[in-house]
């Protein structure tokens, strides 16, 4: 049996061009991925304004580039419910600095996030699990290992719970109350 081992793939025509700001790369040299399944609860106060995050315990991937010029494709999904009157945003850090990309400011005071999800104001009710996808091409420059940690920022300045893998109720012997699962995965691109 023949083994090719390699830090660089290229395509025959070689990399796709970017823009300014944004990244492209080969192939794919290495995946790192991480389920959480047990739940969380979230209590907390602030807003993205005032950047109060909580990380997501158990929500976190390590992987270690080959090279220092590959990027990382971060993917994922956050499971959760929220009380009433609660938005949650998410956001992914890198070695606890959040690299997460954000919108840009707005003529006013808007804040800023990298994605957004409501609870119930959703009028979904206290039992209804929501899923709140997230994907994003990181370049950490660098051969050392690097964590990604996904985090909530909370919604509103007031306290309020955020759930993570389970809803606001989680009545038991019901077919509306389920437990679920979260997700993060990380991609070595070839660059």
């Amino acid at each position: 049996m023949s083994e090719l081992r390699t830090n660089k793939i290229v395509p025959r025509d070689g990399l796709p061009s970017a823009t300014s700001g944004d990244f492209s790369g080969g192939g794919i040299l290495q995946i790192v991925t991480k389920f959480k399944k047990d739940a969380q609860i979230i209590s907390g106060s602030g807003n993205v304004t005032q950047n109060q995050e909580y990380p997501i315990t158990g929500l976190s991937v390590t992987i270690k580039p080959s090279r220092s010029s590959n990027l990382v494709w971060v993917q994922g999904f956050v499971s959760h419910n929220c009380n009433d009157n609660q938005q949650a945003h998410f956001y992914v850090s890198r070695n606890g600095t959040n690299v997460s990309p954000i919108g840009d400011a707005g003529g006013g005071n808007q804040k800023r996030a990298f994605v957004s999800a409501q609870g119930n104001q959703d009028y979904m009710g206290n039992w209804v699990v929501k899923n709140t996808p997230f994907w994003f091409m990181d370049a950490p420059a660098t051969t050392s290992a690097v964590t990604y940690q996904v985090g909530a920022i909370m919604g509103v300045s007031n306290s309020q719970y955020l759930w993570i893998n389970r809803s606001e109720r989680d009545q038991s012997g019901t077919g509306y109350d389920l437990r679920t699962v979260s997700n993060i995965t990380a991609w070595e691109v070839s660059a």
